[in-house]
Order: structure tokens, then C-alpha cells, then sequence
């Protein structure tokens, strides 16, 4: 038997109901075996008593007519001797009516001689068989009963033949029934269990995300039953789930890039509000808002890493004027062409903004004396070479600055205050220049 057969917990369960089933029909079986057994037993142990009938009764009822007490009791001590003779007793009638013979033969019990009674033979009831008949004798088909003989069989020897077919029974019967179970469980493993242990496996193994392989009995001979249905039904389900999942996977690959592009969609949106929440709409320079909020970044940033901070007013001397005379058209292209040019003179890590009409504010970081008066110069300078087509060729537009440094301590408003206040000085200096702090001039040779 394959080894296989008997790991399955449903083989072994199999086989116990096989073996308990066939365990029954083997009892039921060897006791209607026995049951047969036990009556042709029985049917020659009558032919058996009717022989010694047929060969003992005419010579046991002439001693017994003649009243040969001694004869009657050789003869029945001869039909003793036979094996399957438990028990003889002769009873009869003499020639006159007060004339009787009685004969208990004895059985033999241990080697021993016992004798018994015609009263006790009941005692022999069980297995063993009993036969009467009568002892008839006379003259000229004349023939009167003289008397009678019993015959029991001995139930001992009947046990002892029926347990022998017992367990002659039993045996044969166990091994057509081990053999009849191996045999069933095999087909039944190999139609059944094997099968269901591969569709088993598969679903152990299957997943959607793999490719699709049926499941396969590797059965040279299709059987078309219920199992091989529910194969075909566990291959259809398993085809439609792996179909269904490639259409998820592709319904969600395309919801991911919808989902990626809207991202980046939304992204740029946020960064194009952000840009329009926090750039000057004419100038793309920082409004005033983000101005201020990097102001004090950069303000936080200078005190951790212990730099200073430089910052500057600036103001284009006579804007008004050139709103008024030549329309806020060439305003705002005065304003532009200054932003970028402003611009242009800055370091990267430097920030400028316009924080009001004409003004604008710019934020030095790392700043000292003599680079905050360069960078002044060059401010002043850069506006000062700007050339617009609606102002003659020696006309031209000029700034006037005023900055300083953020003192230790200090918050940013305060401090731009002063650069305002300085702004202020310069134009009434006069314009197209920059003044600061005192100690922060830069002596000229």
C-alpha cells in the first residue's frame, strides 16, 4: 500500500469505517457460518446415532429380551467407546411383566467412569444431541418393544469442532477483510482522496497574481463524476479570479497615473497660488507678505548661526511725476525694468520685495559695512543707467536708499523703521543716493 495513502487523514478515516464496517459483516458472517457449521454438525451426529441404531439394535434388544444384563452392558460400553458418545442408557422390559433391565452406562470424565441416570441425560442439553428408540424383538414378523434406548453425543466434542471452525472462520474472514479493505481503499485513494488532495494543493498555491495554471490529476483516462466537475469548477473560478485581478491591476494603474497626473496637476496649482499669494503681480518680485515672512526666517536663521542681517529701503525718485506725465503704462514699465534690475545686483540668498507703490525693501544676509555700501552703489548705478523710450536720452530715473543693520535683540519692524527713516534722510539729501546708520558709513578716500 502506498505510504501516502496512510498520511491522508481522509484515507484513515476511510479506512476505519471500512474496517469497522467489514469488521461487522465479518461477526455477522462467521456466526451464520457457525450456525451452518453447527447443523450439519448436528445432521451427522443424528446420521451418526441412526447408524448405531441400524447396527446395535438388534443384537441390544435380544439381550435385552433374554434379560442378559451383562451382554446389554458390553454392548452399550461398545457404543460408548465411539468419541462423539457422552451418555447410553438401555431400559427394557423381560419376557414377563416383572421381569425389568436398567442400564445408566457411565461417561467418562477426567479417565474416570461415573455413572448416570436416564433422569440426568437433560443435564446434556446445549450442543449435545439426543436419540431414543425403541428395542422391538419377537418371532414370525411378530416383533414386540422390549424396551428402550438413549443415546447422547458428547457437547464437548461438538465445542471443540465449532471453536476450531471458529476460528478457522474468523481468521479466513479477517484476511479477506483486511485484503477487501486494502483493496478498497486503494481505489477509493485513487478515485477519491488523490484527487481531492491535488485540488487541495492547488488551492494552497494558487494566486492571483501569478499565472494561471489548472489544476491536473494527471490521469491518463478522464472520469467525468462529480470531482472532476468540481475540478473544472475550481479551474473556472480560478481563471475568472486571476482575469479579474489583471483588470483590477489595470483599473488601478490607471486610477494611479489619473491619480499621479492630478497630483501633479494639483501641485503646480498650489505652487502657482502660492507663487500669486506670495509674488508681486508686476514685478514677480516677494509681495509684501512674503517679504516680511522671509524677513523673519532669515532673521531666526542669522541669530542660530550668529551672522548679521542688512536691510535696505529703496524708493524711485519722482515716480509720481512719471505717472502723471506719461501714464501709469510707462509706470509700471519703470517699475518692472527697476525690479530686475534691482534684482540683477543680488545674491541669490538675498531677497527682495516691493512693499508699496514704488518702494521696495531688500534683506542682506552676512551683511557688513563695506558690502552693504558696495551693494548700495551698485543699486544706486543699475537704476541710474535704465533707458526707457518715452524719456529723452539725458533724462533718466534714480533711487534713493537708506539701510542698516538688525542690532542684536532687535525685532525686524523696528529695524526697518530705521532703514526707513534713513530712506527719508536720503531724499531730502537730495535723492539719488543712501544713507545709513553713523557707524556704519563707510569713509571714502
Amino acid at each position: 500500500m502506498n505510504k501516502s495513502i496512510l498520511k491522508s487523514p481522509l484515507s484513515l478515516l476511510l479506512l476505519k469505517k471500512i474496517l469497522l464496517v467489514s469488521g461487522c459483516l465479518t461477526i455477522i458472517l462467521t456466526c451464520f457460518q457457525l450456525a451452518l457449521s453447527y447443523g450439519e454438525r448436528k445432521q451427522e451426529m443424528e446420521q451418526f446415532l441412526r447408524d448405531i441404531e441400524r447396527v446395535h439394535g438388534q443384537p441390544i434388544s435380544r439381550a435385552v429380551f433374554e434379560l442378559d444384563a451383562s451382554g446389554v452392558e458390553l454392548i452399550a460400553t461398545g457404543i460408548q467407546s465411539y468419541d462423539f458418545i457422552s451418555y447410553v442408557s438401555v431400559t427394557g422390559l423381560g419376557k414377563k411383566p416383572t421381569d425389568k433391565i436398567e442400564v445408566g452406562h457411565p461417561i467418562r470424565k477426567g479417565g474416570e467412569l461415573a455413572f448416570l441416570s436416564p433422569e440426568l441425560s437433560g443435564f446434556f442439553g446445549g450442543f449435545s444431541v439426543e436419540h431414543t428408540f425403541d428395542l422391538n424383538y419377537g418371532f414370525d414378523n411378530n416383533d414386540a418393544k422390549v424396551g428402550e434406548v438413549k443415546l447422547v453425543t458428547s457437547d464437548a466434542l461438538l465445542l471443540n469442532e465449532l471453536k476450531n471452525d471458529a476460528f478457522i472462520i474468523l481468521v479466513s474472514q479477517a484476511f479477506k477483510t483486511l485484503i477487501v479493505s486494502a483493496f478498497l481503499l486503494s481505489v477509493f485513494y485513487s478515485l477519491i482522496v488523490s484527487r481531492i488532495i491535488s485540488i487541495h494543493k492547488w488551492l494552497l498555491n494558487y494566486s492571483p497574481d501569478e499565472e494561471f495554471l489548472p489544476v491536473e490529476f494527471g490521469r491518463k483516462k478522464l472520469l467525468h463524476d462529480e470531482i472532476e466537475e468540481l475540478k473544472n469548477g475550481v479551474n473556472s473560478v480560478g481563471e475568472s479570479l486571476r482575469k479579474h485581478n489583471i483588470e483590477l491591476e489595470s483599473i488601478v494603474e490607471q486610477r494611479t497615473e489619473a491619480l499621479i497626473t492630478r497630483t501633479e496637476e494639483l501641485e503646480e496649482a498650489k505652487a502657482e497660488l502660492e507663487h500669486l499669494a506670495y509674488t508681486d503681480s508686476l514685478t514677480s518680485v516677494a509681495n509684501r507678505l512674503a517679504f516680511f515672512k522671509q524677513a523673519e526666517r532669515e532673521i531666526k536663521r542669522a541669530r542660530r548661526l550668529s551672522y548679521d542681517i542688512g536691510i535696505m529701503m529703496l524708493d524711485l525718485d519722482y515716480f509720481k511725476k512719471i505717472n502723471d506725465t506719461y501714464g501709469h503704462e510707462a509706470g509700471d514699465e519703470v517699475l518692472i525694468k527697476a525690479a530686475e534690475a534691482l534684482k540683477n545686483c543680488l545674491r541669490e540668498n538675498d531677497c527682495i520685495g516691493r512693499i508699496g507703490g514704488e518702494e521696495f525693501a531688500i534683506i542682506v544676509s552676512g551683511a557688513e559695512k563695506s558690502g552693504m555700501h558696495n551693494l548700495a552703489s551698485r543699486l544706486r548705478k543699475s537704476i541710474q543707467t535704465l533707458k526707457f523710450s518715452f524719456l529723452g536720452n539725458e533724462q533718466n530715473i534714480t533711487i534713493s536708499i537708506g539701510y542698516t543693520v538688525v542690532n542684536v535683540g532687535e525685532s525686524f519692524k523696528v529695524s526697518l523703521k530705521r532703514a526707513d527713516k534713513h530712506l527719508y534722510s536720503a531724499k531730502e539729501n537730495g535723492r539719488n543716493c543712501f544713507v545709513t546708520d553713523k557707524n556704519y558709513v563707510v569713509n571714502i578716500a
